[in-house]
């Protein structure tokens, strides 16, 4: 058995983390402790006959002969074996001539989508009985010599029931008479029916023309306060609905002359 001298670190040196620098091939330590002054020795016990020492390995130098356009160069190398990034519209993720005409050709929710109730079961709820309908004034508006307002007509049943058509408005004052001539229809064509579930609405345009502009309801003697609206729904027959005029409205008393004019019942 033979035994041979070799370096070692002293004991006391901390443990360090190599760093790899990749451009240079160099090895170094960094984070290390203070080294001691003088390297320290340990002997080791070799079996074999034919051990050697290990030196250790030389460190990497970069050539003096490298120069700065050889690694300006290498560096335009390695930039052009890099593919190309897709363009900034792609990489924000815009979508295909694919993709957008799959977009064009499906129907968005809002064109496919249709909240009103099928046909079938329109028809097959039961007219709205006039005593299970309350009737009121919205949404009043004025323009010069008449004044627009929503005749609105609510479901205070349980079950759903439908309307269809034109309510008859006529004029009554406070002693519940009723006088002037109806409403006129605005002949909008073919009336939808509408379904009032319960407490649902049905709404209908009222134009009121102002008393004092038509012929035949100039004079103070052709006029009369109206207190309220006698309303008698669609298909109601003879039972009607008071609608209350906040304030009275001064109506034209002969019946030939049209100051009223109503439009279908719509869907609220």
């Amino acid at each position: 058995m033979r035994t041979d001298r070799v370096w070692a670190p002293p004991a006391h040196w901390r443990s360090c983390t190599a760093v790899a620098l990749a451009a240079f091939g160099l090895a170094a330590a960094a984070g290390c402790g203070s080294p001691a002054t003088e390297a320290g020795t340990a002997t080791v016990t070799a079996s074999r006959s034919d051990y050697r020492p290990v030196a250790p390995l030389p460190a990497r130098v970069l050539p003096a002969t490298l120069s700065t356009a050889a690694v300006a160069s290498d560096a335009v190398a390695t930039e052009a074996a890099i593919p190309v990034a897709a363009s900034d519209e792609a990489a924000a993720g815009a979508p295909s001539d694919t993709a957008t005409a799959a977009a064009a050709a499906s129907p968005s929710v809002a064109q496919t989508t249709d909240l009103s109730p099928p046909a079938a079961v329109v028809a097959a709820a039961p007219v709205c009985p006039p005593r299970g309908l309350t009737g009121a004034l919205r949404h009043t508006e004025g323009t010069a010599g008449h004044v627009y307002n929503d005749l609105v007509l609510r479901n205070k049943g349980s079950v759903a029931c439908r309307l269809t058509g034109y309510p008859d408005v006529r004029f009554v004052d406070a002693d519940g008479a009723v006088f002037g001539a109806p409403a006129d229809d605005t002949d909008d064509g073919p009336a939808t029916a509408v379904l009032l579930p319960a407490g649902g609405t049905a709404t209908a345009m009222l134009r009121i023309t102002q008393a004092g502009i038509q012929r035949g309801c100039t004079a103070a003697s052709q006029t009369r306060l109206a207190a309220a609206l006698r309303v008698t729904p669609p298909d109601g027959g003879a039972v009607t609905l008071s609608v209350p005029l906040s304030g009275g409205i001064t109506a034209c008393v002969s019946s030939s002359v049209r100051q009223l004019l109503i439009g279908p019942l719509t869907s609220t």
